[in-house]
């Protein structure tokens, strides 16, 4: 599995991810204040018996787990992909969102939900949405989905923070039960690349109209196709993905 954003992608089918605000992290932060600051010698036993220890890397997986929890930073004020530009919602939507294509490790691109795409023209992109995908809420991904998805960013009352990545894009539209055609205005180099990233988030349509205004919020959540799902968002607290066992990859 890779991810689409800044987020780390997670593996080995684990089964609940549980995001804790800032105060645990600023907490971790304070023992490890402390502890550089003490006058005392130091202690090579206690430091051996120390509870945590950082790594530069987490260890292959080697089976299921029933949960695991992480902090970010700051609670994020939203996770719709519209405005989600910082770590903390992307940490959580890089699990929980797709995009029509991904990024390798190498930095270049592959088809994502998007299971083939072409460049007939210099103004021209056209992206084969990939069958069989489902979202979270059992509903199958289509055409719509995609042109509603990224049809937001050109939408100056949704005032994406994507905006700029679609400056050059004259139109959106369904050419094919399963086919979205991409217009530009004039070439430019940069606009399918970015589609691998948050400018190229899909959701349900459905659940964008459904949503409206509300859409990203603690009470709504979002509704995607990525390997986990939304559960809960107890604003101040904690924020609660559920392993999607319907995942398409």
């Amino acid at each position: 599995m890779s991810s689409t954003r800044s987020g780390s992608p997670l593996y080995g089918g684990r089964r609940v991810r549980r995001v804790r605000n800032s105060a645990a992290v600023l907490a971790a932060a304070a023992v490890l204040v402390t502890s550089a600051c003490s006058g005392a010698a130091p202690d090579k036993d206690a430091d051996r018996a120390a509870a945590y220890k950082i790594t530069d890397k987490t260890p292959a997986a080697a089976g299921n787990v029933d949960s695991f929890t992480w902090s970010v930073y700051a609670e994020p004020t939203t996770i719709d992909y519209a405005y989600s530009f910082d770590f903390p919602p992307n940490q959580i939507l890089a699990n929980v969102c797709e995009s029509l294509l991904r990024w390798n490790p190498d930095l270049t691109t592959s088809p994502g939900l998007a299971s083939s795409y072409a460049n007939p023209t210099p103004t021209t992109w056209v992206y084969q949405i990939r069958p069989g995908v489902h979202f979270h809420d059992g509903t199958v991904l289509t055409a719509d989905d995609v042109v509603a998805s990224l049809g937001r960013n050109l939408d100056p009352g949704t005032g994406s923070v994507w905006a700029n990545q679609y400056k050059n894009v004259k139109s959106i539209a369904r050419t094919g039960p399963m086919e979205v055609t991409v217009t530009l205005t004039k070439p430019d180099s940069t606009f399918n690349k970015y589609l691998a990233a948050g400018p190229g988030t899909v959701e349900s349509a459905a659940t964008l109209a459904k949503s409206g205004k509300d859409y990203g919020n603690p009470q709504t959540g979002v509704n995607c196709t990525g390997p986990f799902s939304f559960g809960s968002w107890t604003s101040g607290q904690s924020l609660t993905l559920k392993r999607f066992d319907g995942y398409w990859n």
